[in-house]
């Protein structure tokens, strides 16, 4: 059952979760984090519905965001970035460090976390090895983390299928599934 992606009140949250509760029992529901990048926030559904047998808190993961947006056309203070560079140890620490507190926070609040997207613009000029080098990274780190994880996005400006040859984009597929 989609809930509009405004900030949602107590008030909806109870209506909804007792929708889906009602659904049956077992019944994941998958709550997305208020911030795209950044822990998981915003009302306890669980505290609203306690006896839903599972969730889901989807978050997605675009930090440093001056790196993954570089030059995107749609975020107004990135469209003239360019040579943003990422790869170093503490570049690659700051992921493991950003993991760790989803993570943390994830287990105080019983909850599994779905890193829903992640990856960097590919139209941006930015060297395949510096986004394969980071989508790695990330996705690794989530799987060290135990969190499920989706790539953003298939086919359009953050590619792993390309549409016109109707090939994976092999550096970020090898990146993606080694």
């Amino acid at each position: 059952m989609p809930v509009p992606a405004t900030r949602p009140t107590q008030r909806r949250w109870r209506t909804s979760l007792a929708a889906l509760a009602a659904i049956g029992m077992g019944s994941v529901l998958l709550v997305g984090a208020h911030q795209a990048s950044a822990a998981p926030t915003g009302p306890d559904p669980q505290k609203a519905v306690g006896y839903l047998t599972a969730q889901l808190v989807d978050g997605h993961y675009y930090d440093p965001f001056h790196f993954t947006h570089q030059g995107a056309p749609w975020v107004e203070e990135m469209k003239g970035v360019k040579g943003v560079s990422w790869g170093t140890e503490a570049d690659r620490a700051q992921i493991a460090a950003d993991f760790d507190k989803v993570s943390a926070w994830a287990r105080a609040n019983n909850r599994q976390i779905l890193l829903g997207e992640f990856g960097a613009y590919d139209r941006s000029g930015t060297p395949m090895e510096l986004r394969t080098a980071y989508t790695e990274a990330v996705a690794r780190e989530a799987e060290r983390h135990g969190f499920a994880w989706a790539y953003w996005q298939f086919d359009s400006d953050f590619i792993v299928w390309d549409m016109k040859t109707q090939r994976w984009v092999e550096p970020i597929h090898k990146a993606l599934v080694p």
